[in-house]
């Protein structure tokens, strides 16, 4: 799964538009007669989960790949250590497609399965005989990736939880525009008889 490349904007336009779609294909006296019943099971259906956090560290590995792009002279293909974390995640991965108006950039090669996201880092090392310093290296730029990543998904969950707070009050403006519709377009037909 490819992390932040749908803009969270576009997803939060079209939710609000096949709400609105579904509030015009009402049947008319379900919106003359609309309740905060009616406004309620359209907010449950419209409102978007916004739970998602990165848990803790649960896993680390290293292990070697090759670069296909680099022969050797044998005719084989170089290799190179990648270190591996795999973190445990919590609520709706999905969330992690979308890009948030606020971005923080993530160039390395993450995973996500089930309920981990797997952080794999590319190494200059043609075996897994790091160094110390190498490793704590790798584990600064580990930091901020994982520091970037719970950026984006706060900014996610936050641009989430301000669109959901808005939801009921346009839910209800777009019934009560609806309703009046209606009503004149009845005292239209009413005039007219």
């Amino acid at each position: 799964m490819k992390l932040f490349i749908t803009p969270l904007a576009r997803h939060l336009s079209e939710c609000k538009s096949k709400m609105t779609n579904s509030i015009s294909n009402l049947p008319e006296s379900e919106v003359l007669s609309y309740n905060q019943r009616l406004i309620d099971d359209i907010y449950i259906r419209y409102k978007i989960n916004n739970s998602l956090e990165i848990k803790e560290l649960i896993d680390s590995d290293v292990i070697m790949a090759k670069d296909y792009n680099r022969k050797t002279y044998a005719g084989g293909f170089y290799e190179y250590a990648v270190v591996s974390y795999t973190y445990k995640i919590e609520g709706d991965r999905t969330l992690l497609k979308f890009k948030p108006s606020n971005f923080m950039h993530i160039t390395n090669e993450i995973d996500i399965n089930n309920d981990t996201l797997i952080l794999n880092m590319d190494t200059t090392y043609g075996n897994t005989d790091i160094s110390d310093d190498y490793i704590k290296g790798v584990k600064s730029q580990r930091d901020n990736i994982i520091g970037n990543i719970k950026s984006n998904i706060k900014y996610i969950t936050e641009e989430i939880e301000a669109f959901n707070k808005k939801l009921e009050i346009e839910i209800k403006e777009l019934l009560e525009k609806r309703k009046s519709d209606i009503e004149k377009h009845n005292a239209l037909k009413k005039k007219l008889m």
